[in-house]
């Protein structure tokens, strides 16, 4: 009975774990980026235009140092590749009327190529009841 329980659990992880497999995001984008180098995003919720500006510091330890900056409030992780520290959550707008559908950004930490110097980050925007339109203006897109 263990094992067969084990093997579910195993399935449905294997099935559902992939940051895009469980979700249907409105928006995804994968970025290089060099120390200091900002990747900034026009995000637009409800007519209003959201900036989204996220870079890089310091690769030390395994841990990777993010300044990020939505609209004029300034923050800072540190993210691993490790899975439950891979990644962050941002608010882009508090909806009081339904506190569980508020929109969000997801930026994830995937790799650091230690010969180039440059870290792979990916973007991912959820909105449950409305569209959200994204654009990456920095660096530009190939």
């Amino acid at each position: 009975m263990n094992k067969a329980v084990t093997a579910i659990i195993l399935f449905c992880s294997l099935l559902f774990g992939a940051e895009e497999g469980a979700l249907s995001w409105n928006f995804k984008d994968e970025v290089e980026l060099k120390k200091d180098q900002t990747a900034r995003y026009q995000i637009a919720i409800d007519n209003k235009l959201y900036t989204l500006d996220f870079r890089w510091t310091l690769f030390i330890n395994d841990g990777l140092v993010m300044l990020y900056k939505l609209e004029k409030f300034p923050y800072q992780n540190i993210l691993y590749k490790d899975h439950k520290l891979n990644s962050f959550k941002i608010v882009l707008k508090n909806r009081a009327e339904n506190a569980l559908y508020k929109p969000y950004a997801l930026i994830v930490f995937k790799d650091f190529d230690a010969k180039t110097k440059k870290a792979t980050l990916s973007l991912f925007i959820k909105d449950d009841k409305r569209s959200v339109q994204a654009e990456r203006v920095l660096p530009k897109a190939n």
